[in-house]
């Protein structure tokens, strides 16, 4: 699958200057309820040229957690659509805050729906979301995490940001890189993986360390990783399994699973 090197690549050790300009969208439910609150972010660097969008999408309270407050934020550059998504939900009780990064191309972001009957939601913005046939690399992963985190600061507290999740497959060169290392400390045999080896490892990567540089902004750290759901995959199936790493023997299959990282604050 080709990488495309998008317009705003290079957040690690080079500050960039961005000028966020919030855009309001206000949108009706088909019942005449109105759907505030949805909004877009116009990115400009120096570069006249680079038109980059970041949607910030509500979950509509009718299909969400009463107990939640959710926002879907997603990126559009240069008239491409990013193939990622993050998820924000406010726990209105704890008043703590977890997203969740996603590898969901053909995900419809739901803004029009009806409070009678759930089955009847319409994706009005799916016009917007859809699937590119680019794939991120990893640095530019992490500019459009970087990017979507400085929107999402205009409306969530981010210092209150505890858990963060992604599968393994989701970040490109994660799951190659975490396999790789875990077969050369522990060997091939897939009947022995345990979850907390894996974390273990995902812990002294370096995806932790590019991870804590971004979340410092906010004054959060990562303090535990986590891993559930631990499975291997053909590396045929998976997405993303030849972008940066090349593993180090000749195995057919990758891990992926959920990663849960725990944060805290930074003192």
């Amino acid at each position: 699958m080709p990488t495309k090197q998008l317009p705003f690549i290079g957040i690690k050790k080079k500050i960039m200057k961005w000028i966020i300009i919030p855009v309001c969208i206000v949108l009706l439910a088909c019942d005449n309820t109105t759907i505030s609150n949805n909004v877009a972010y116009i990115i400009k660097d120096t570069n006249p040229n680079v038109d980059t969008i970041i949607y910030g999408i509500n979950v509509p309270s009718e299909i969400s957690d009463p107990r939640y407050i959710e926002k879907e934020y997603f990126l559009l550059a240069n008239g491409d659509t990013s193939n990622y998504s993050c998820f924000f939900a406010f726990d209105k009780v704890k008043k703590r805050i977890m997203m969740d990064y996603v590898y969901e191309p053909y995900r419809k972001s739901y803004v029009n729906f009806s409070t009678n009957d759930s089955s009847s939601i319409i994706a009005n913005f799916e016009s917007l979301k859809k699937f590119s046939p680019y794939e991120l690399n990893y640095k530019d992963q992490l500019t459009e995490i970087k990017l979507i985190l400085d929107a999402a600061s205009k409306e969530f507290d981010l210092d209150k940001l505890r858990y963060l999740s992604l599968n393994m497959t989701a970040l490109n060169g994660l799951a190659d890189t975490i396999t790789s290392l875990y077969i050369k400390k522990f060997g091939d045999n897939i009947e022995t993986i345990e979850n907390v080896q894996v974390a273990a490892l995902i812990r002294k990567s370096t995806f932790t360390y590019d991870l804590d540089e971004l979340l410092s902004f906010y004054k959060v750290r990562i303090d535990k990783v986590n891993v559930d759901g631990l499975i291997c995959i053909q590396k045929t199936k998976s997405k993303g399994n030849n972008a940066n790493v090349s593993p180090i023997n000749s195995v057919d299959w990758i891990l992926d699973g959920l990663v849960i990282l725990s944060l805290s604050p930074i003192d």
